[in-house]
């Protein structure tokens, strides 16, 4: 059962939303680049942005049932919140709701990562107080060129200290921010431009009186960033960080690095 976490237009309380039978769940990467040929026959990239783009889909919502009924009427509120810029957060397991910054730079050829102060989410999860032994998990730097690699937690030294199963493959650069999170954990997740052009996350299914429910979403890591400073949660943001000196420039959606 999927779990989607919203506060309505970025306000109010944190409110839950349980989605049973979901029939399908997609995981891809978008990547912002540019790129030259040099006589020579060379090759010079560069990135510009990498995200997650996610999509989660729940067929047959029927309005003539008590739940599917109470089911759309909810969704119906959230499209209007995603479709004015909002974000949401989503889990496909909310027992594995679990995202941590790290607290120092991860090393290449180390076995552990240290986590900071424990699940930064804990808030929408209070029973997720670590990493769970045996899921796996995303490391990733944030930044335009996203260094990221997926381990298995073998073991937990205490709730900061998870052990992964192989070497932290990269040198990551010092003073960056770095994410540890469920791999099916998005605490900051946005409707993808395609989704928004559509106009709807509900599809009708004509004659049969159902819906399908399409949510095609995208991160956002300069909201994610500011949800680390300022201490805030995700879609309970508000608009006072805009300005602020986050490693990015917020206002023209770019890296300064």
């Amino acid at each position: 059962m999927a779990r989607i976490y919203w506060a309505p237009m970025g306000v109010g309380a944190l409110r839950y939303l349980d989605v049973d039978f979901v029939t399908g769940a997609t995981v891809e990467k978008d990547v912002r680049f540019g790129e030259s040929e040099t006589l020579a026959g060379g090759v010079e990239r560069g990135v510009h942005g990498q995200w997650e783009r996610v999509t989660i889909e729940r067929e047959t919502i029927t309005p003539s049932t008590t739940a599917g009924a109470l089911m759309l009427r909810e969704l119906r509120t959230l499209e209007s919140h995603l479709l004015a810029g909002f974000s949401i957060g989503v889990a496909v397991d909310p027992d594995l709701a679990y995202f941590s910054w790290l607290s120092s730079t991860p090393m290449q050829g180390a076995l552990a990562v240290v986590a900071g102060a424990g699940n930064h989410y804990l808030s929408w999860a209070p029973t997720v107080t670590a990493a769970t032994v045996g899921e796996e998990y995303v490391l990733h730097e944030v930044s335009e060129v996203r260094r990221e690699e997926r381990h298995r937690v073998t073991s937990i030294v205490d709730p900061l200290l998870p052990i992964i199963d192989e070497n932290i493959a990269y040198q990551y650069p010092s003073g960056g921010s770095y994410v540890f999170r469920h791999r099916y954990f998005w605490p900051v997740l946005k409707l993808h431009a395609d989704a928004v052009e559509r106009g709807s996350i509900l599809i009708d299914e004509g004659g049969a009186r159902a819906f399908t429910l399409l949510l095609d979403l995208r991160e956002d890591l300069v909201e994610l960033v500011q949800g680390q400073l300022g201490g805030m949660a995700g879609p309970e943001r508000r608009q006072q960080f805009i300005g602020q000196d986050l490693g990015y420039d917020v206002n023209q959606r770019e890296f300064r690095f």
